[in-house]
């Protein structure tokens, strides 16, 4: 047992300036999983779909172009097989806009990120619920989709700003 932490673990120790005793400055990462709850911030007004509905397309497209980036730097790295897995996941992503399931969110008035997060939990939650071992993995690439998605700031002109602290509840 440490001094520093009554549970015995090891201090952590992290690299920057100290400013004052617990006090810093230096660069952090704030991991979260970005499909757990977050607050849901007030609702959009019905004139506001549209353009929530864009924003959720550009995020997807995104998301689907580093998808193929990251297939065409396995392809030529390994082989096409492993390529093909990302590949997978862009028809996926596809398959997910295409579902309808994002628009009828929107259309209960939520912006983009709350929709997006709502449809990628429950269709993660129904993957883990299949029988078999090989469909409950989809729920992990469902999840990794969905973060992939959720990781991109939302568009300039959008309702919130582009800080971090903004961004984190998405």
């Amino acid at each position: 047992m440490t001094q520093d932490d009554p549970n015995g673990r090891d201090p952590t120790v992290f690299a920057g300036t100290a400013i004052s005793p617990g006090v810093g400055i230096g660069p952090a990462w704030l991991v979260v999983d970005l499909l757990k709850s977050a607050p849901d911030p007030a609702a959009i007004a019905r004139d506001q779909i549209a353009s929530e509905w864009n924003r959720v397309l550009a995020s997807f497209e995104q998301t689907r172009r580093e998808l193929e980036d990251s297939a065409l730097r396995i392809e030529e790295q390994f082989d096409a097989a492993l390529a093909g897995i990302f590949r997978a996941h862009g028809m996926m992503l596809a398959g997910i806009v295409s579902s309808g399931e994002i628009e009828r969110e929107l259309e209960s008035l939520v912006g983009a990120e709350v929709a997006a997060r709502r449809v990628f939990r429950r269709l993660h939650e129904r993957f883990l619920a299949l029988k078999g071992p090989t469909l409950q993995q989809r729920a992990d690439d469902v999840a990794d989709l969905g973060r992939r998605v959720l990781r991109h700031p939302p568009s300039s002109g959008s309702r919130r700003s582009r800080t971090s602290a903004s961004w984190c509840r998405w």
